[in-house]
């Protein structure tokens, strides 16, 4: 079995937003985007631990971890392993 990927409404709303922001001047690179993305999210749900650690004051927030999308270092992927 697969390990399980479950991407919020609001996460995927942001990554169209960025998609388009990336879209006004470079189409192709925002469907690239997309796809180092979704590739991202496959990674982490196989090594969940490999994101590292966020630093977060309320309580609630301290399992989750983040991630930059491969080949796309400006953006990061904050998730709670499942």
């Amino acid at each position: 079995m697969s390990p399980r990927v479950l991407i919020r409404k609001a996460a995927r709303r942001d990554l169209a937003d960025c998609a388009a922001f990336i879209a006004l001047t470079r189409p192709q690179t925002a469907a690239a985007f997309l796809d180092s993305a979704r590739r991202t999210f496959a990674r982490l749900a196989e090594l969940p631990s490999l994101g590292a650690t966020y630093a977060a004051l309320s309580p609630s927030l301290r399992d989750i971890r983040r991630f930059r999308v491969a080949e796309f270092t400006d953006h990061l992927i904050f998730y709670r392993p499942i």
